[in-house]
């Protein structure tokens, strides 16, 4: 869902430079959109910038999608994905999204909170960025791009724990 505690602008921000480093770089932003007009107004800034970088690239280098059926594809696609969550503490939510991730074997940037920190053993299974900074997001994606073995070795560490802790024995 296009939410503002989901953190798509701080994303499109940090592309913004990895797009300068990494010209064949590509970001999917998939999710639902909601008739809130809160929400409605937020997706409005994503689809802005999102355009804008795009201009720039020349090309579409940022693509979003809505309502897909279904975003288990779109892991597929993705070398790296992204949840820079924005939350007041405690937030005392569950990030079902990066268990996800962690299923699908991907190496996860999230932002440093206690689930997620819990989740992925300190900083065993992914890295952890502050807050609303897209400058250690990009930072971040920067590394994992050029470090293909330490962003292998961080999916399939992930892809172990979510299996070995949020399974159920019916799944």
């Amino acid at each position: 869902r296009f939410a503002p505690n989901k953190g798509h602008l701080i994303t499109l921000k940090a592309f913004r430079e990895i797009i300068k480093k990494v010209p064949n770089a590509r970001l999917w932003l998939v999710g639902g959109r909601s008739s809130d007009p809160e929400y409605i107004k937020y997706f409005m800034k994503v689809k802005l910038l999102a355009n804008e970088i795009n201009k720039n690239a020349g090309k579409e280098v940022v693509k979003i999608i809505i309502n897909a059926p279904s975003v288990a594809p779109y892991y597929e696609l993705a070398d790296i994905c992204v949840a820079p969550y924005k939350f007041h503490y405690p937030s005392g939510f569950f990030p079902a999204k990066v268990v996800r991730y962690m299923l699908a074997g991907k190496a996860i940037i999230a932002t440093d909170l206690p689930e997620i920190r819990e989740m992925f053993r300190g900083k065993q299974a992914g890295i952890l960025v502050p807050q609303g900074d897209a400058r250690a997001l990009a930072e971040a994606i920067d590394y994992l791009a050029e470090n293909n073995e330490d962003r292998l070795r961080l999916g399939l560490t992930a892809k172990k724990i979510a299996k070995n802790n949020y399974l159920t024995k019916h799944h």
